[in-house]
């Protein structure tokens, strides 16, 4: 029963229905960091493969969101965060999935602000967004979760410069309607702090409300 929540969760709250493939998209591709996918670490306790800390695959925000529209889905770990010189070739790889039909969320940021990448990230968010706009998709940008307004401006701006769409997050994750934060999940206090069920549906809330106003 847990596991139909989500999806049913965002039927009964767009009321367009499920199935709308809005706009006759035709896929939709997430990049991300760990909130939009994590391989297995048991070290820190974590045994997914999909969005770190939804309870699973089918409800972490990127399988909501392409569950919601009814398209495929792919979803990708760039790590233009921590090593934004060496993320750059890996653009126009990701960038050859995309045509006119393409939803692309990018979801990225919040591990920026540590090790002194803020101003290569903001170089390489910003060719990011220039070049999966320039193939003719749908831009939706993501705020960060644990809301770092340096970082927030960065991508607002690199999304208002390539006609992409912002869907503000930083609000959520201390949200006192927040029913992550009123228990421990994960004996890891990192994962712990990661969306969890609450988390990623009311993240595919807001990237879903950006698609359907686009």
């Amino acid at each position: 029963m847990k596991k139909d929540f989500g999806f049913l969760w965002l039927c009964l709250l767009f009321l367009s229905g499920c199935g709308d493939s809005s706009n006759n998209a035709t896929n939709l591709i997430v990049i991300g960091n760990s909130i939009t996918v994590h391989a297995p670490n048991p070290a820190i306790g974590w045994y997914g493969d999909w969005g770190m800390a939804a309870p699973a695959a089918e409800m972490d925000f990127s399988h909501l969101v392409a569950g919601a529209l009814s398209l495929p889905l792919s979803v990708n770990n760039l790590g233009i965060e921590s090593n934004p010189e060496n993320s750059l070739p890996q653009i126009p790889v990701l960038a050859d999935n995309v045509g006119p039909g393409t939803i692309v969320i990018l979801e990225l940021g919040d591990n920026a602000p540590f090790g002194g990448h803020v101003a290569g990230f903001g170089n390489a968010y910003d060719q990011l967004a220039a070049t999966m706009g320039s193939k003719g998709g749908s831009l939706v940008c993501v705020s960060t979760w644990w809301h770092y307004q340096n970082i927030d401006e960065m991508i607002q701006t690199a999304c208002a410069a390539h006609s992409g769409h912002y869907a503000y997050i930083g609000d959520l994750f201390t949200d006192p309607a927040n029913t992550d934060r009123q228990s421990t999940a994960y004996s890891d206090w990192q994962v712990n702090d990661h969306p969890r069920q609450w988390g990623h549906l009311h993240i595919a809330e807001r990237v879903l409300d950006q698609i359907r106003d686009r």
